[in-house]
């Protein structure tokens, strides 16, 4: 299920037009729910038997699973049954999701005490938008976590 993201009304949010009482109460009950994580997990060469074993346990624990074009559906099989697995790879000229979706999608589900994982192929640092997705949740007070592939070399 995607993020939706709604506009505000003329007039502001309904939220600034709510009694005060009303806004503190939702404040307090925000900072009370279950802080979730979320991690950039790398899938080093792509072949499951290469997966690190904290990859593979953080698969069979996700909640949500956000994977790109270089995952292999062998890696995929690996995500806890149940898990949510969504597509969002890129290809010159094709975004299945935007990264400002992506970056969405990771702190929405990791907010509500979900366990995300950001599927990376290789590294999840190198050639990717790993450092951008780390910073976007370290700024907004997600836990999260890199784990890195094994190399190809």
């Amino acid at each position: 299920a995607a993020v939706r993201m709604a506009h505000s009304p003329p007039g502001g949010s309904p939220s600034a037009r709510r009694p005060a009482a009303y806004r503190a109460s939702r404040l307090t009950a925000a900072a009370t729910e279950p802080a979730g994580r979320a991690y950039l997990v790398g899938v080093g060469p792509g072949d499951p038997e290469l997966l690190t074993l904290r990859a593979f346990r953080l698969l069979a624990t996700a909640d949500l699973v956000l994977y790109d074009r270089l995952i292999p559906g062998d890696i995929l099989r690996c995500a806890r049954p149940g898990a949510e697995l969504l597509y969002c790879g890129k290809t010159q000229g094709l975004h299945s999701r935007s990264q400002e979706e992506i970056h969405m999608l990771l702190w929405h589900y990791a907010r509500r005490g979900k366990t995300v994982v950001r599927l990376k192929g290789g590294d999840p640092t190198v050639f990717g938008r790993g450092g951008e997705e780390l910073e976007y949740l370290e700024k907004r007070g997600v836990a999260v976590e890199v784990v890195p592939g094994i190399t190809a070399a």
